[in-house]
């Protein structure tokens, strides 16, 4: 049987490990998440939109653009600043939380439905 010193530091070894394990979680998502967030006039309008940039470790940006009817835009980029996908989402009239996602056509040039 363990004494109460024993119990004391054998739970003193568990909660630096724990701390430890949780810092090393923390340092893992700080240097793989760079995340810039500024309001922007992107449309012209005179009303500035929330623009999300995101670095992603592989090297793609994904931007962000949330406009004030809360129809968001989703643009990924490649490492080399190409264009790779882009994305819609306007917000479902039944419903506050839903979207109705779209993605970009390069070939048509139009917004298609995706299901």
């Amino acid at each position: 049987m363990k004494t109460d010193l024993q119990h004391i530091k054998d739970k003193k070894k568990d909660v630096i490990l724990f701390l430890f394990f949780v810092l090393i979680l923390f340092i893992i998502f700080v240097s793989f998440h760079d995340r810039h967030t500024r309001r922007e006039d992107i449309d012209q309008d005179g009303v500035e939109e929330i623009v999300i940039e995101v670095h992603l470790p592989n090297g793609f940006l994904l931007v962000h653009v949330i406009e004030e009817d809360g129809t968001r835009f989703e643009t990924q980029y490649n490492p080399k600043g190409e264009i790779v996908n882009r994305w819609m989402y306007v917000p479902d009239p039944s419903g506050e939380t839903e979207y109705i996602t779209f993605i970009w056509d390069e070939e048509t040039k139009q917004w298609r439905f995706r299901g």
